[in-house]
């Protein structure tokens, strides 16, 4: 063989390799957007026992900005409790966690006064991880409860997020960046919780399609 041919043969070799290189660093790298695989704006107006109260102005809730899609709605359940529905989505390659309630409800004169993560079983027996929290302002006392969302992944944490986006990685499976939150107001927390997560279940369920 002579060294023209061999010479060329190393050229394709290297080319190929450089390529097959190209095509996983291509597949493991988030794409510039990734659309929803359902539109965030049909939420359903029923959520488990919570109905959508369709004249209620849309809630003013902290850090509800720059989002792709945003959905701001109150419901309310048969006992005549009120919860503040917000979910945002992020289509483009999101590699934070905008907006968290720990930064944006500070910026809005609340004092935080109880934080615990919790985990919230799903009726297909999974268990996500969502966090409460519990603010103050001009006397009144509201509780938030919120998660990430990329697909089936939850998360509250950037340790969270980044271990979600290496799951992405692995099966080149990417879902676009959720955030999910809900706030009510009780005197007791107790009770707030268990109003937020009657109403979260039904919720997360149907966003983590998404």
């Amino acid at each position: 063989m002579s060294i023209t041919s061999r010479i060329l043969i190393a050229a394709v070799l290297l080319a190929a390799g450089y390529g097959g290189v190209e095509a996983i660093r291509a597949r493991r790298e988030p794409p510039e957007r990734i659309p929803p695989r359902r539109n965030p704006l049909e939420l359903p107006s029923q959520l488990g026992s919570w109905q959508q109260m369709p004249h209620a102005p849309p809630p003013e809730i902290p850090g509800s900005l720059d989002a792709d899609f945003a959905v701001n709605r109150q419901y309310q359940n048969p006992s005549g409790d009120a919860a503040l529905l917000h979910v945002s989505v992020w289509v483009g390659r999101q590699l934070g966690l905008p907006h968290p309630p720990e930064v944006c409800y500070p910026a809005a004169g609340y004092r935080i006064v109880e934080s615990q993560d919790l985990p919230l079983r799903l009726p297909d027996g999974t268990t996500i991880p969502v966090r409460r929290l519990s603010y103050a302002r001009d006397g009144r006392q509201v509780h938030v409860l919120y998660c990430y969302q990329r697909g089936k992944a939850a998360f509250c944490s950037i340790y969270g997020h980044r271990m979600a986006i290496l799951r992405a990685q692995a099966d080149d499976s990417w879902s676009p960046l959720a955030k999910v939150m809900l706030q009510t107001s009780a005197a007791d927390a107790a009770e707030a919780q268990a109003r937020l997560e009657s109403i979260a279940v039904p919720l997360l369920v149907w966003t983590r399609e998404l």
